[in-house]
């Protein structure tokens, strides 16, 4: 398949507004494209094939964020409860620690859930790639990184 340059551009700007991977949307992008060229719809006289296709992959792209995007709403993660579960801390640090987890936002809650419950349980390594792929198909890659950075600046005033 010949693929035309505006398929990548067009999963980016995707990717850029809505938050999804651009992979996942490079590769619907060349599905549609695939499927547009093939369609039996496709009437000469009304448009060029290429516009077509583009058409078909630009209507694609849209359903796509929007499924992704209603899947998100409707399966959100409960955030976690800001107590500490560890005894070994001392009394003072706990505390601290509890307000410090309180003040931040939902879904850095959830991610500290997350590292410390799941995560824990998992060899060491880039805990952010181990959030991502659990929570891929809930959250947008832009609202885990913003979670993250939430996390760091806290720990950064800790």
């Amino acid at each position: 398949m010949n693929q035309p340059p505006y398929l990548t551009k067009m999963a980016r700007g995707f990717a850029r507004t809505t938050g999804l991977e651009y992979e996942d949307l490079a590769q619907e992008a060349k599905i549609a494209y695939w499927k547009a060229e093939n369609d039996p719809r496709y009437d000469p006289h009304k448009a060029a094939l290429a516009t077509f296709c583009s058409m078909c992959t630009h209507r694609t792209l849209c359903n796509y964020t929007a499924r992704q995007q209603t899947y998100a709403t409707h399966h959100q993660i409960e955030p976690i409860d800001p107590a500490l579960p560890d005894d070994r801390v001392p009394p003072d640090d706990a505390v601290y620690f509890r307000e410090l987890l309180g003040a931040l936002p939902d879904d850095a809650k959830t991610i500290v859930g997350l590292m410390f419950g799941e995560a824990a349980k998992v060899s060491t390594g880039n805990m952010r790639e181990f959030v991502r792929k659990r929570l891929y198909r809930v959250w947008p890659r832009w609202r885990i990184d913003q979670a993250f950075r939430a996390i760091a600046q806290m720990l950064r005033t800790a």
